[in-house]
């Protein structure tokens, strides 16, 4: 996907497969983990169910199951999204506190409490 967006295969991203799972359906990181480890034993217990078969359609097979999965995972079901929550304050600003890091809590005046409360 990196080489065929121009970009060096090298670069982080976050389209493996367990950030997909964090992102996408908002496990933890061992359900996460507990769900890689689930689907691996279940294709490994379906070729193993199916070895007499003939090799290339077991190929087959498990190529399309795990495309399916994987597709399922990509179309199914969108990202969280994420909310910005605005705490409202009519009290005036507080002396701000000498600190390293500038503070991003900002007091709204009374007229843009108003044109909050209108929305």
């Amino acid at each position: 996907m990196r080489i065929f967006q121009g970009r060096s295969p090298f670069s982080p991203d976050r389209n493996h497969i367990h950030h997909l799972l964090l992102d996408r359906c908002g496990m933890g990181h061992a359900a996460v983990t507990l769900t890689c480890v689930g689907v691996n034993v279940f294709f490994i217990m379906l070729a193993y169910s199916c070895r007499s078969m003939n090799p290339s359609l077991l190929l087959f097979l498990l190529l399309a199951v795990a495309f399916t999965g994987l597709s399922l995972l990509y179309l199914g079901r969108r990202p969280r999204q994420r909310r910005l929550f605005v705490a409202k304050s009519i009290r005036e600003p507080q002396p701000a506190i000498k600190s390293a890091a500038p503070s991003k809590i900002v007091p709204l005046t009374q007229q843009e409490a108003a044109k909050v409360d209108q929305h």
